[in-house]
C-alpha cells in the first residue's frame, strides 16, 4: 500500500480490496490525473501526514462504526477534504449522517460514478445554502429524529396536513427525497446532533 503524502488527492480506507481497486478504478475514470491511495484499515499516522492536496476521504462504514473519533479527527486536521461513507451493509443513520455522501455496494458502477461527480461537483461549487424558515427547521429536526407526522403536528400544535406540507416544501427546496440524506444534511448544518438522529418509522422518501 501506498503511504498517504502531499501528493494524494483521494484517499480509500477499506479492507475489501477488490471493492477499494474499482472505486479507485472509477475515480480515474472521471479524474484520470487524480493521485489515489489505498489503505486497509484507518490510522490516525496516515491522515495526519502532509497531504495539502486531499480532496476525499473514503471510509468503510464499519471502521467509522468502530472507531467512532475517525470522521473528526480527519475534519480537524483535513478540513478541505470531504468524507464519503462507503457501506458494506446497512447502518444506523447515526453513523451515516457523519458523511458528506454515502455510497454502497449494492449501487452500480454509474450510481456510484455519479455520486462521486454530483460530491466533487458540489464541494466545488458551494452553491448558497437554501434557506429554511423556522418552521421548516423544526420539523425537519423532528423528522431526521424519526418522529411521524402526527407526533410532529401534536409536539408543534399544527395539523397533519400542514406537517405534509412543510415536508414537501424542505424536499423540494433542499433537492432531495430521502430521510436519510436529509438527516446528513441537518448534521452537516449542525442543525441537529447525530446522536439524536432515531430511525424513521415513516415512509423514507418524501
Amino acid at each position: 500500500m501506498e503511504l498517504l503524502t502531499h501528493r494524494a488527492e483521494a484517499v480509500i480506507f477499506t479492507p475489501h480490496l477488490f471493492v477499494s481497486h474499482f472505486l479507485s478504478f472509477l475515480l480515474h475514470t472521471d479524474y484520470p490525473e487524480m493521485v489515489v491511495v489505498e489503505h486497509a484499515y484507518w490510522e490516525r499516522n496516515l491522515i495526519d501526514m502532509d497531504s495539502s492536496r486531499l480532496k476525499l476521504v473514503v471510509i468503510d462504514t464499519a471502521q467509522a462504526y468502530f472507531t467512532p473519533q475517525m470522521v473528526q479527527q480527519i475534519r480537524k486536521t483535513k478540513p478541505n477534504a470531504g468524507v464519503v461513507g462507503l457501506e458494506m451493509q446497512p447502518m444506523r443513520r447515526q453513523i451515516q449522517v457523519q458523511f458528506d455522501a454515502l455510497i454502497n455496494t449494492f449501487m452500480t458502477h454509474n450510481d456510484v460514478r455519479s455520486t462521486l461527480i454530483s460530491f466533487f461537483q458540489a464541494r466545488e461549487q458551494r452553491p448558497q445554502q437554501p434557506q429554511l424558515s423556522r418552521r421548516e427547521i423544526e420539523v425537519l429536526q423532528l423528522l431526521v429524529k424519526g418522529k411521524t407526522a402526527k407526533e410532529i403536528g401534536e409536539e408543534l400544535f399544527i395539523s397533519v396536513h400542514t406537517v405534509t406540507s412543510h415536508r414537501k416544501n424542505i424536499s423540494a427546496k433542499l433537492g432531495i427525497r430521502s430521510i436519510s440524506a436529509m438527516a446528513i444534511y441537518a448534521a452537516n448544518m449542525k442543525l441537529i446532533d447525530p446522536a439524536e438522529v432515531r430511525e424513521s418509522p415513516v415512509q423514507e422518501d418524501i
